[in-house]
C-alpha cells in the first residue's frame, strides 16, 4: 500500500502501516502545489525586508536580531544545533518513523511556509528505510525541539535550508503526535484482546 499524503487527513491506521509495515509514501500533487504557493508568499515578505520571526529575525530572546541573507545557512545550521539536547537511548525505529511521516504530513498542509524539498527528503528517508537517531527523552517547551532538532540533523545536515526552514524543522510536534499514534493503536489492540480474554473467561 502507498500512502499519500495530503496535508489535512492522516488517519491512525496509514501511519502504523508506514512505521511498522514498511509501506511506502508520496505526496498528493495538489499538497505539492500548495508548499510552493506558500514559499512563493513566503520570497515575497523576504523580498520586501518584512521583519518576520525565525526567518528573517532570531528566536526566543534574540527575537530582535536580524538575520542577514547571507547568514540563513548558518542561522539554520546552529538553531538545529543548539536544540540538539536529547537524553536517554534511541527512539524506537517505529517511533522514527512515525515522526517523519507526521512531519512531512504537517509541511504538506503549506502552513509552515517551507519548500517542497523538506516535505520530499522526509519521504525519500521513509521509501530508503532510512534510519535516524533521535534520542528518547528531551522535549523542550511546547515543541519536540531536542528530537526533532535530532532528526533535521541526520536527515538535513547537508542540505541547505531556505530562510525559515531550520525553524519549521525543530519547531512542532511530530514526534509526540507519531509516538502517541503508535501508542493509540496499541491501547486499542490491547482493549480488544482483553474483551476476547474476558469473553473467553465468562464462557468457561
Amino acid at each position: 500500500m502507498t500512502v499519500v499524503l495530503t496535508g489535512n487527513d492522516l488517519r491512525l491506521g496509514e501511519v502504523v502501516a508506514v512505521a511498522r509495515g514498511g509501506d511506502s509514501v508520496e505526496l498528493a500533487p495538489e499538497a505539492v502545489a500548495r508548499m510552493r504557493k506558500s514559499r512563493a508568499i513566503v520570497e515575497a515578505a523576504l523580498e520586501r525586508g518584512d521583519a518576520v520571526y525565525g526567518f528573517t529575525t532570531g528566536v526566543a530572546s534574540r527575537k530582535r536580531v536580524q538575520v542577514e541573507p547571507g547568514d540563513v545557512g548558518e542561522f539554520n545550521r546552529r538553531l538545529i544545533q543548539s536544540h540538539r539536547v536529547g537524553q536517554g537511548p534511541e527512539a524506537p525505529a517505529d517511533v522514527v518513523r512515525a515522526t517523519m511521516l507526521r512531519m512531512a504530513n504537517g509541511f504538506a498542509s503549506g502552513t509552515t511556509g517551507t519548500r517542497p524539498d523538506l516535505a520530499e527528503r522526509l519521504v525519500a528517508g521513509l521509501n530508503g528505510k532510512e534510519e535516524p537517531r533521535v534520542r528518547l527523552l528531551g522535549s523542550v517547551g511546547q515543541s519536540d525541539l531536542a528530537a526533532n532538532a535530532d532528526l533535521a540533523h541526520h536527515l538535513f545536515g547537508d542540505t541547505p535550508l531556505a530562510a525559515g526552514e531550520g525553524l519549521a524543522l525543530v519547531n512542532n510536534n511530530a514526534y509526540s503526535t507519531g509516538f502517541a499514534a503508535l501508542a493509540i493503536a496499541d491501547a486499542g489492540r490491547l482493549l480488544d484482546a482483553l474483551h476476547v480474554a474476558g469473553a473467553l473467561d465468562l464462557e468457561a
